[in-house]
């Protein structure tokens, strides 16, 4: 299998001539917690150096995964919650990043891009659910790289393929490399409340970390409505939702930044054309979250600041999710001698 940097484009495709990158073998499995992690090889020339990491996984958890988010329940997904949950218990998110060193000198990474390989049983399974007579195929890249790294076929495979770049001169012949493998954060929400214009505050709501159980309060202070005005930001024949609410907190004890959100759970209403003949708006079709939302920061110290979804009305009762950002494992440090 000839692998290629070509920059930018399709991460398994091929280049030019000039792109090819020479193979080192590294056939190293280690375990991260639950999960197999199967290294086969590097690729390296003057410009990059590439990674390929495979994951296998059992056919029998996405089956579960299918039984539990049925065609019906996946094609009815509407808000960002909807998918954070279903993203949440699909076996096949693996969500992952991982920092390369080698010889101690550390390299950049680029860009990476996964692809997925799937045993005939499941992929029967999935071609019956779907109503298909012809059962569904998996990609040629993913054949292309079971058959080269010799995976076995009775399992589902994962694979990302990492690029990275050198900081300093390029190392062809490497001698170590280090790895540390980080997952990607998962949005969890922990609790639900709703503010109206009756409510008077400050007013407290509790909620509990969903990893380290540890409490914090929130104490919601000012809960106002707001206009943002497209016209000179959106496109001239469409009309955009104006209308949103604010919502100032704090949280005690202190907690890391990016960690703990305030979301509102509905989702903003979609853009939709202008007529201008008759100085109405049509409304367009939609088939999932829109992605018009508004961020800002508090201007008072310590406080954060949360906007609900935007509406074509003015918005009187919000009803919020509260969410924290978690990681699924903990970092895991891999050193292999080449």
């Amino acid at each position: 299998m000839d692998v290629y940097y070509n920059g930018n484009g399709n991460i398994w495709g091929k280049g030019k001539a000039r792109d090819k990158l020479t193979k080192i073998p590294v056939n190293r499995t280690f375990s991260w917690e639950t999960q197999t992690l199967f290294i086969p090889a590097m690729y390296v020339n003057e410009s990059a150096l590439v990674l390929d990491v495979c994951i296998p996984f059992p056919v029998s958890d996405m089956l579960a995964f299918f039984q539990k988010w049925d065609r019906e329940r996946r094609l009815s997904l509407h808000t960002h919650e909807d998918y954070e949950q279903m993203e949440a218990d699909n076996p096949a998110v693996k969500n992952f990043s991982a920092d390369l060193c080698l010889d101690d000198q550390p390299l950049s990474q680029r860009m990476f891009g996964s692809i997925l390989w799937y045993p005939v049983e499941f992929l029967q399974a999935e071609a019956k659910e779907a109503g298909e007579n012809e059962p569904l195929k998996n990609d040629t890249d993913a054949e292309q790289l079971m058959e080269v790294y010799e995976c076995d076929r009775t399992l589902c495979w994962y694979f990302e393929r990492l690029v990275y770049l050198w900081k300093q001169e390029p190392i062809l012949t490497p001698q170590e490399m280090s790895l540390t493998f980080h997952a990607r954060e998962l949005s969890v929400t922990t609790d639900y409340f709703t503010t109206d214009d009756s409510q008077i505050f400050p007013m407290e709501i509790k909620t509990t970390h969903p990893a380290t159980g540890t409490e914090y309060t929130l104490t919601l202070h000012e809960y106002e409505q707001v206009r943002q005005s497209f016209d000179n930001i959106g496109e001239k024949d469409m009309c955009y939702p104006e209308y949103a609410r604010t919502l100032s907190y704090r949280i005690s004890p202190e907690i890391e930044p990016n960690t703990l959100y305030i979301r509102d759970v509905s989702e903003s209403d979609s853009p939709r054309p202008k007529n201008e003949d008759e100085g109405i708006s049509i409304p367009a079709s939609s088939g999932g979250p829109t992605a018009i939302f508004l961020t800002g920061k508090s201007p008072v110290k310590n406080r954060h600041l949360a906007y609900s979804a935007l509406h074509f009305a003015l918005v009187s009762e919000v009803r919020w999710r509260i969410l924290f950002q978690t990681k699924a494992m903990e970092d895991l440090d891999v050193c292999i001698a080449l």
